[in-house]
């Protein structure tokens, strides 16, 4: 391995007042050369392992480079290299980012985990697993969210790019399920949960909370179009109040840009001949579990019409 003396000679390495002091090179072992060719630790790390200040190692690693490359650096580059309020600035944001991960993790660990995953069910299910669910009280809250997808087949789809966007949702709740455990995410086929639900109006989540349906999503553009991803879901959930109380968990500053696809137009014949109304639940007559009040007793059935 090559030797540099640190400034020719004048670096000193002092470990305390009743030691003496002596020079260090930039020397490496071979070992630390295969781990360096390697990517695995930096030259800094190795003249820092040696002894050298963090300062001291950037100073080094500058004049090795230089000798390398057999180029002169410049001189502004070296200055804002060592300007120590730029690495204050550097160690303050990584201190940040490392607090916010433990912040995260703690979060997590507070809350109970109730949920956590994406829950499959039926219709049978719907009353017990999303009416009942959203009127359970937790942490303060009057009632407890429910994110209801509505899955389909790729068969059921009007073109390979509808398959592709609602499969895109569809992955989406898996992930924000695993990120709010406190949040109950639940999937269920359209043709199962709402008789003669136009195929057009997917993908399609419905929100309850406190037994009733609060808000929506649905159809294609209320999703912002093709190319959704897990981001843009989760945006547009933040936007219907969903995630209030959440902020810490919430880390998107702006909507995300739509994923690139490829653009396919195989379009299929719809079935059932409905159009794609996305207002409200399309005009479609159809019997969902929306009861009217969590503290409800005399209701003979939890189905209403929803027109």
């Amino acid at each position: 391995s090559s030797t540099l003396y640190a400034q020719s000679g004048q670096s000193i390495t002092n470990y305390s007042l009743d030691k003496p002091s002596y020079q260090y090179t930039t020397s490496t072992t071979e070992f630390d050369d295969e781990l360096m060719k390697r990517e695995i630790v930096t030259f800094e790390q190795c003249m820092m392992a040696k002894g050298a200040t963090p300062e001291e190692a950037r100073r080094l690693a500058l004049l090795k480079q230089k000798e390398e490359q057999g180029e002169d650096l410049v001189e502004q580059h070296n200055q804002e290299e060592l300007d120590p309020k730029k690495r204050e600035d550097e160690d303050e944001d990584e201190f940040i980012a490392n607090y916010r991960k433990k912040r995260l993790r703690e979060l997590k660990q507070q809350r109970d985990g109730r949920f956590g995953e994406e829950l499959f069910i039926s219709r049978n299910d719907w009353s017990r697993e999303v009416n009942e669910a959203s009127c359970i009280r937790h942490n303060g809250n009057d009632g407890t969210w429910v994110i209801i997808n509505l899955t389909t087949e790729s068969q059921s789809t009007t073109s390979i790019q509808h398959d592709t966007t609602c499969r895109a949702v569809r992955q989406s709740i898996q992930s924000l399920a695993t990120k709010y455990t406190d949040i109950k995410f639940v999937s269920i086929p359209f043709n199962s949960a709402i008789e003669n639900w136009p195929v057009e109006n997917l993908p399609t989540i419905f929100c309850y909370y406190g037994g009733k349906l609060r808000c929506q999503l649905v159809g294609v553009d209320e999703f912002g179009g093709h190319g959704v991803n897990v981001g843009r879901v989760e945006w547009r959930l933040k936007e219907l109040g969903v995630f209030d109380g959440y902020e810490e968990l919430f880390d998107l500053e702006f909507d995300p840009e739509p994923d690139v696809i490829d653009r396919v137009s195989e379009n299929r014949v719809g079935r059932g001949g409905y159009s794609n109304n996305k207002g409200g639940f399309g005009g479609v007559s159809a019997e969902l579990a929306t009861a009217q009040n969590c503290n409800s007793e005399d209701d003979e059935s939890d189905y209403d019409d929803v027109d």
